[in-house]
C-alpha cells in the first residue's frame, strides 16, 4: 500500500511537472509572439516617422531654395539699379568735365589798351 501511495504520488508529481513544463513552453511561445508583434509595430512606426522626417526635410529644402532664388533675384535687381545710377552719374560728370574743358578752351577777350 505504501508503495502504491508513493507510486501514485510520484505519478501525480511528475504529471504536474510535465503540465507546468508545457505551460512554461506555451507562455514562452506567447511572449515570443508578442515580441515579434511589438518589433513589427516598432519597425512600422520607425518607417512612418522616417517617411515624415524625409518629407519635412524635403519641404525645408524646397523652402530654402525658393528663398535663395527670391533673394538672388532681388540682389540682381539691386545691382542693376546701382549700375544704372552709377552710369547716369558717370555721364553727368563726363558732361560737366566737357563743359569745363570747353570754357577753358574759349579765348579770353582782353580789353584794348586805352590811349
Amino acid at each position: 500500500m505504501k508503495i502504491l501511495a508513493k507510486s501514485l504520488f510520484c505519478t501525480v508529481f511528475l504529471a504536474n511537472i510535465a503540465f507546468a513544463d508545457d505551460q512554461v513552453a506555451q507562455f514562452n511561445t506567447q511572449i515570443q509572439n508578442q515580441l515579434k508583434q511589438l518589433q513589427a509595430q516598432q519597425q512600422q512606426q520607425t518607417q512612418q516617422l522616417n517617411t515624415q522626417l524625409q518629407a519635412q526635410i524635403q519641404k525645408v529644402h524646397n523652402d530654402l531654395q525658393q528663398q535663395i532664388q527670391t533673394l538672388n533675384s532681388q540682389l540682381q535687381n539691386q545691382i542693376k539699379t546701382v549700375q544704372s545710377q552709377l552710369q547716369t552719374q558717370i555721364q553727368t560728370v563726363n558732361t560737366q568735365v566737357q563743359q569745363l574743358a570747353g570754357k577753358q578752351a574759349q579765348p579770353v577777350s582782353v580789353p584794348a589798351p586805352q590811349k
